[in-house]
């Protein structure tokens, strides 16, 4: 079974961003989901990196290496079921694996509006970029739902409230 994609979250090429809470939010409502952000986020309907879609702050500096951003990928298991446990086992293996300095910071199961899931938080270094992943992982109907807020490890205290606002207010319709 291949894992791999829930690493391309960490990918991105996007414009760089940063936060700003102050806004009206706004809300994505899909067949299966939806989520709310802030109204100065930018939101791109998915296909970039097998994502659903990818939610971006404004622009902060020309300088920055990365787009702090939420994404969500869906992952078909087709017919190979699996559970909650046995996905999470499996990512967090990977996270040491494959990422440089592959750390768990955090590993928990929790509950939101009715619904398990599984909130990862791992810190690890791509290239020259010491970065920070927090996942909600899901799992419906036989799909894995991976919720990723990343940003770079140094500006964790910055962008930590409000990408975790954010995914909290992922939920299935």
């Amino acid at each position: 079974m291949d894992f791999s994609i829930l690493f391309l979250s960490i990918f991105s090429n996007f414009l760089h961003v940063s936060s700003d809470t102050t806004g009206d939010w706004k809300t994505y409502k899909g067949d299966i989901y939806s989520i709310h952000y802030p109204s100065s986020w930018e939101f791109n309907k998915g296909g970039h990196m097998n994502t659903h879609f990818i939610l971006m702050s404004p622009t902060e500096s020309t300088e920055d290496k990365l787009s702090e951003n939420v994404n969500l990928i869906v992952q078909d298991m087709g017919n190979q079921p699996i559970t909650l446990s046995q996905y999470v086992g499996l990512s967090t293996a990977q996270v040491t694996a494959q990422l440089k300095d592959g750390t768990i910071l955090l590993n928990e199961r929790k509950s939101i509006n009715d619904s398990e899931y599984h909130h990862l938080i791992y810190s690890g270094k791509m290239g020259d970029l010491h970065l920070v992943f927090n996942q909600h992982v899901r799992i419906k109907d036989n799909n894995v739902y991976v919720l990723t807020f990343t940003c770079e490890f140094a500006k964790m205290s910055q962008w930590q409230t409000i990408g975790e606002e954010v995914m909290k207010t992922f939920s299935f319709n």
